[in-house]
């Protein structure tokens, strides 16, 4: 069994649970795209938020975000997704940490950026499906 204690600094993988999904369908996918490709759905523990027409996800121990599992081919694509994301805010609308993402069927375990919501919750929707395309459709 994984411990959340050893998580890896380094990751070519990454997860995500709102916009940049395919099956939300905004453009910003077919931006991000270009340097990854897809692994498949992706499970991660955590809460999602609705902030906008977008969510954020916090980390919480009991509750499953799922989410798309994809590949980084070029890491320069970090710089434009860190301001896509307002890490350049004050304070930073998200963080960028590695998670545990769980793959379906197998539960392959494989270490994953996420962009983590940076700021106060106690006014947000919570979106208890954990699936933001589902709420969102």
């Amino acid at each position: 069994m994984l411990s959340l204690l050893c998580l890896p600094k380094d990751s070519t993988f990454i997860f995500v649970y709102g916009t940049l999904m395919a099956s939300y369908g905004q453009e910003m996918h077919l931006k991000f795209k270009q340097d990854s490709f897809y692994v498949g759905t992706g499970l991660a523990y955590g809460r999602l938020y609705l902030v906008s027409s977008y969510p954020g996800m916090v980390k919480d121990s009991h509750k499953l975000v799922v989410g798309e599992v994809y590949k980084i081919r070029n890491k320069k694509i970090f710089t434009w997704l860190d301001e896509y994301e307002g890490l350049d805010e004050n304070p930073p609308l998200y963080t960028r940490e590695i998670i545990w993402s769980y793959l379906p069927p197998t539960y392959q375990v494989l270490p994953c950026w996420a962009y983590l919501y940076n700021r106060p919750t106690s006014n947000l929707i919570s979106i208890n499906s954990g699936n933001f395309a589902w709420f969102w459709k």
